[in-house]
């Protein structure tokens, strides 16, 4: 009775220091809980998924530097898809070694066998849908049916010049390096073998991962500008021509060249240029590991990846490129019916066979060179950098010297 009579008459301050006495333990680990509740339902409805989710696969890492070009690049390209105010982005990049190395043989996937993992775990449950993979894994994913045929959503006019296609002729990718944002910060960090593609859709995806078609959207919208982006300093020429020999072409033969080719263009103020590389030695193979010269190596180059399409070599390099079928047939060139006389290997002419051998530029370089023109870039097995078209208008250019013939000649 007295202890009840105690309880009735304590305060308000003395009741709280009874509870806290009795129950303070209880009264901090329930704190504790609210505050995770709020805290968590705070991230949980505040923070939203980022606008661009990128992948990178292959065997060479982004540094962090790398990663923050990218992100500040990208914005220029993206927008705010996911109306948080904010432009995020989200970048995972994949070290891990190619599946072939390149001489028949396999890698060993013991200490990577984790990279491998996460890549196969990424493509067929993660939130990326941009693609930068290297070969063997864009290789993957075209065999899983997860990428986008370009076709899809890129116009004829705006899909680049050299493109990655399935044996069915259809276009899943892009090499990064072929496309004008290659020389862009951050994106210039990406290895220029990486093939730059898109994730299909989850409304076309037999394979369930974690984007909404909203989010896919938004990826597309930024993938479809990088590869509409052009860069507006980029020089293009009309002619490109390729001068490799052994005896040196002077500065005043280049202005000659230039003089004579653009004379033969479809328009008053063609842009032309012309590579002039001179060997030294002898070449036996068109193979890196075998050439003597730095500048048989420039000429590997220009040959597997350059601009030039109009070549103009010496004999020897004139048969390599035979053997290795990098030029274009005669009968391709000019039709069956059409074809110039003397003509050797099906696809080159020596120049002592021609009239043009007395005008500018051709009358400073021996007659035993040979004028060839590359193969189409349609048909074509290794990329190089120029377009169907451009290679037609050469073409075209290349046929004109061919057949030119000098009126004073008697």
């Amino acid at each position: 009775m007295e202890n009840k009579e105690q309880n009735e008459k304590l305060s308000f301050s003395e009741w709280l220091e009874n509870i806290w006495y009795h129950s303070k333990w209880m009264i901090i680990f329930g704190g504790m809980m609210i505050i995770f509740v709020v805290v968590s339902l705070f991230q949980i409805f505040s923070t939203s998924n980022p606008d661009v989710n990128i992948l990178h696969v292959g065997p060479m890492y982004l540094s962090s530097t790398a990663i923050d070009n990218i992100e500040t690049t990208l914005k220029d390209f993206s927008g705010d898809y996911n109306d948080d105010g904010d432009f995020t982005i989200n970048i995972l990049d994949i070290t891990v070694d190619k599946i072939s190395d390149g001489q028949g043989g396999t890698v060993n996937y013991d200490y990577n066998n984790q990279s491998l993992q996460r890549f196969q775990t990424e493509i067929r449950a993660g939130d990326a849908a941009i693609y930068a993979l290297d070969k063997d894994y864009f290789d993957i994913c075209l065999k899983e049916g997860l990428l986008t045929p370009l076709e899809d959503i890129i116009d004829d006019a705006d899909m680049p010049a050299n493109t990655v296609k399935d044996d069915n002729g259809a276009i899943y990718g892009v090499y990064v390096s072929d496309l004008d944002v290659y020389s862009l910060p951050g994106i210039e960090n990406i290895p220029d073998t990486a093939i730059l593609c898109l994730r299909r859709s989850p409304e076309s995806d037999q394979l369930t991962y974690g984007r909404t078609q909203e989010e896919w959207e938004g990826n597309r919208k930024t993938f479809v500008n990088l590869i509409k982006y052009r860069d507006k300093n980029k020089v293009v020429n009309d002619i490109d021509v390729m001068y490799c020999g052994f005896n040196k072409v002077l500065t005043e033969a280049e202005e000659g060249f230039k003089s004579t080719f653009t004379s033969f263009a479809d328009k008053e103020d063609a842009l032309f240029e012309i590579k002039s590389i001179l060997l030294s030695g002898n070449m036996t193979a068109l193979d890196p590991t075998e050439s003597n010269t730095l500048a048989a190596k420039e000429f590997e180059t220009e040959l597997f990846a350059g601009d030039s399409m109009i070549f103009i070599l010496d004999k020897q390099l004139f048969d390599i490129c035979v053997e290795q079928g990098k030029l274009a047939s005669f009968e391709e060139v000019f039709g069956k019916d059409n074809l110039p006389e003397g003509v050797i290997g099906d696809c080159g002419i020596y120049l002592s066979s021609l009239d043009i051998k007395d005008l500018a530029g051709f009358e400073k370089i021996s007659p035993n060179t040979v004028l060839c023109i590359r193969n189409s870039p349609d048909s074509e097995t290794i990329k190089y950098g120029r377009l169907q078209s451009a290679w037609e208008s050469n073409r075209e250019i290349f046929v004109e010297l061919i057949n030119y013939k000098n009126e004073n000649q008697g």
